[in-house]
């Protein structure tokens, strides 16, 4: 195993601190050492100094009354056996009447300390100012302290390297053994760790050499699930394909179902149509039939999307056509509503001869006649949108109920609603459209928005009112998902 760089070993880290601690002491102790030095030195020399001048004291003040100089000089080398004391001031009632050595002694700031000593009977009448030299009380404070500074370093330096060696031996040893085996140690083919002592240290390394005994065992459990997942997952693909390979078989066997958009333009006119299944199946839908020599177009909405909506859409389709065979003349739109959702309520009965399925569908019914003039309209759930060539759109609204749902009793209302074909376009969408929530509002598209994209396109070609739709629902939609199947069927009927 390479060994960590120097500068990045927790050993390094806690030499350097110990330096830095050891310094930080040092420095604070030989700090307080010199300042009690210097301190002690002061003191000293100032009860020195006042010892002396008390001493020489009378005879001074004797000698100065006669006027004798000469001999109160003679006084004033007592101060010199003080190698501190730079010069003496004396005075007489706050004169200077004589100094030592100099004819006059003056003070240096930052270099002289004056001691001030009242001398004689009364007050204030005699005294002497002794001026030390600081320089030389500092300098002997300092060599008194270098010296101690130098011991104590040592002993800190030894102290604090004692404690790194004893760190060093007691905890990283262990750890960088206990390294060495975690980096050459492989879930495969792992490699316990030597247990030196038991204590902490050791605790940690007993939990490795536990994980590293299960890390072997559970790799492999986990080779033998990751095998068997494998498996799985190979199945599962397997059927996904073969899913997906009938879901879109169904889809191209419900796409065929629908009638073509040549066969709708040869009865209806120029015909457009959007059918866009959520999933590769979906539950909207479109029948286009003659019963007996009438033309239907019949517009529904099952029940969800996908592939329980494409089954929907076939018992749907299959009711449509078992009521045209039935047929002896051509049903009105309103009656052919009702006959489908008592058909579609049949066919979901369950095992007790009860209609009670949660499943119908919205549907509208068209009926043209013959010269294509006219047509009628009859839908549940489901509106129709008149598109003129100039002028506002119409709204023709269905009844506000849904066909099946195993509801035999439901009231369909009589009556339809006739509209002549003239030159408009007809407009019809499922609640895929109308549903949708926009990305940015989180609302749905709703009948409001349709009927404003319809009412964009200048003139009522139904290739350009389904393309405006498509846009603004592109638009509205933006990043959300899907929510329903969407088909809209736009055509326009031309007069025979």
């Amino acid at each position: 195993m390479l060994a960590s760089p120097i500068h990045k070993s927790l050993f390094s880290h806690f030499l350097l601190l110990c330096v830095i601690v050891a310094v930080a002491v040092c420095t604070v102790a030989t700090a307080v050492i010199y300042k009690y030095r210097y301190n002690i030195a002061s003191d000293r020399l100032a009860v020195e100094v006042t010892n002396a001048a008390r001493s020489i004291a009378p005879l001074l003040i004797k000698e100065s009354r006669a006027s004798r100089y000469r001999e109160t000089r003679q006084l004033f080398r007592i101060f010199a056996a003080y190698p501190s004391t730079r010069c003496v001031n004396f005075f007489q009632r706050e004169k200077i009447i004589q100094s030592w050595p100099a004819p006059r002694c003056m003070f240096k700031p930052g270099q002289d300390m004056v001691i001030d000593l009242p001398i004689g009977a009364r007050a204030g009448e005699w005294m002497l100012a002794v001026h030390t030299d600081l320089r030389l009380l500092r300098r002997s404070a300092a060599i008194d302290t270098g010296i101690f500074a130098a011991v104590i370093t040592v002993i800190v330096l030894l102290i604090f390297l004692g404690l790194t060696a004893s760190f060093r031996y007691v905890v990283l040893t262990p750890l960088d053994r206990l390294k060495s085996a975690m980096n050459e140690s492989r879930p495969e083919k792992p490699i316990l760790a030597n247990l030196v002592r038991d204590d902490e240290i050791g605790k940690l390394v007993s939990a490795y050499n536990q994980l590293a005994e299960s890390s072997h065992y559970y790799l492999k459990r986990l080779t033998k699930s990751q095998q068997a997942l494998s498996e799985r997952e190979r199945l599962l693909d397997e059927t996904n394909r073969n899913l997906s390979d009938s879901v879109q078989y169904a889809s191209n066997i419900q796409r065929t179902l629908l009638v073509s958009r040549e066969v709708m333009s040869a009865c209806l006119g120029k015909t457009m149509a959007i059918w866009q299944p959520k999933d590769f199946v979906g539950g909207d839908f479109y029948w286009f039939k003659k019963i007996c020599g009438r033309q239907y177009l019949v517009f529904f909405d099952c029940t969800g999307h996908g592939v329980p909506g494409a089954f929907m859409t076939m018992i749907v389709i299959s009711a449509l056509d078992q009521i045209a065979v039935s047929a002896r003349t051509p049903p009105p739109v309103d009656r052919l509503l009702r006959q489908l959702h008592l058909a579609v309520c049949d066919v979901l009965k369950d095992g007790s001869n009860k209609a009670n399925s949660k499943d119908g569908l919205d549907c509208a019914v068209l009926a043209f006649s013959h010269d294509m003039t006219m047509l009628d309209f009859a839908a549940a759930a489901i509106d129709l949108h008149v598109v003129p060539e100039t002028g506002m759109v119409k709204r023709l609204r269905g009844h506000r109920l849904s066909l099946g749902y195993g509801k035999t009793d439901l009231n369909i209302p009589d009556g339809r609603q006739s509209w002549p074909v003239g030159s408009n376009s007809f407009v019809i969408a499922s609640d895929g459209l109308t549903t949708q929530i926009g990305a940015q509002t989180k609302r749905a598209f709703g009948n409001r928005r349709l009927g404003e994209a319809l009412n964009k396109v200048v003139g009522n070609d139904p290739a350009k009112l389904v393309r405006q739709l498509a846009r603004d629902l592109n638009r509205w939609q933006g990043s959300e998902e899907r929510r329903d199947d969407v088909t809209v069927l736009a055509f326009k009927p031309a007069a025979r």
